[in-house]
């Protein structure tokens, strides 16, 4: 991996730099599945935050969060109504979205499947996005199961590369949503307006220019998970790591 990074460069709008984003979008779609489409922002993290909050938010919408979530303070700045959901207490205002956090800032881990289907049971309509950030690649997901409408994830941490960029994987309904939303909004996302990024897309590229080694490094860590056994595996090991490390 640091051998790639370290040797590995070139115009990030080359025809290399399109495979290199072409076979990371590939493996990524085939690990959350067919429904999704996946897009790599020119950001870090809270990025990929900013850009699900101000592409559906319009100011005064309802917008349900984890407790001491990481959307909270994006989704404020916006304007947004935000409301916590605490356990599988589910407030009262019905949501226009709802932004949680798979691992949040204590370290206790949101039973997703659980909370996911009481929400989609209290409001069908409301669209559900879940920050994978510190578990992808380290909990072994069934995301058809989930059928969350987004995720954000990143290169570093579990899957073991290096910041720089932020991965988005959106479902049509979270499309449909953002072009809906746009009617309302007062300002419309210029750094982070997914839309552009589509666009941008049709040419295997970005809107903006990328941190060349941070996709170097997402491109060749996810080569090495599917070389050594795919993304069940990659999380297996990184549980028998924790075990070890816990007992000492």
């Amino acid at each position: 991996l640091f051998r790639s990074i370290e040797t590995e460069y070139w115009h990030h709008r080359s025809p290399w730099m399109e495979d290199m984003r072409r076979a990371s979008v590939s493996a990524l779609g085939h690990m959350l599945g067919s429904h999704y489409d996946v897009r790599i922002l020119t950001s870090t993290g809270d990025g990929g935050r900013e850009a699900f909050a101000a592409n559906l938010i319009a100011p005064g919408d309802v917008a349900w969060v984890s407790p001491e979530g990481s959307f909270a303070p994006v989704l404020r700045r916006l304007g947004a109504d935000v409301r916590t959901v605490t356990g599988t207490r589910l407030p009262e205002a019905a949501p226009t979205a709802v932004f949680l956090d798979h691992v949040r800032e204590d370290g206790s881990v949101t039973d997703l499947p659980r909370l996911v289907r009481r929400i989609r049971g209290a409001h069908p309509g409301a669209l559900v996005v879940v920050d994978l950030s510190w578990s992808f690649g380290a909990d072994d997901i069934d995301f058809s199961a989930l059928e969350c409408d987004g995720y954000l994830i990143v290169p570093e941490r579990a899957l073991g590369s290096i910041p720089g960029a932020a991965v988005i994987a959106l479902r049509e309904s979270l499309r449909k949503r953002i072009v809906q939303t746009r009617a309302r909004m007062r300002t419309i996302p210029y750094s982070f307006d997914l839309l552009k990024y589509d666009q941008a897309w049709g040419k295997t590229t970005t809107p903006y220019s990328p941190s060349i080694s941070s996709i170097v490094g997402l491109a060749t860590t996810l080569e090495l998970i599917a070389a050594n056994g795919g993304l069940p595996a990659h999380a297996k090991r990184h549980g028998a790591y924790a075990k070890t490390f816990r007992a000492g």
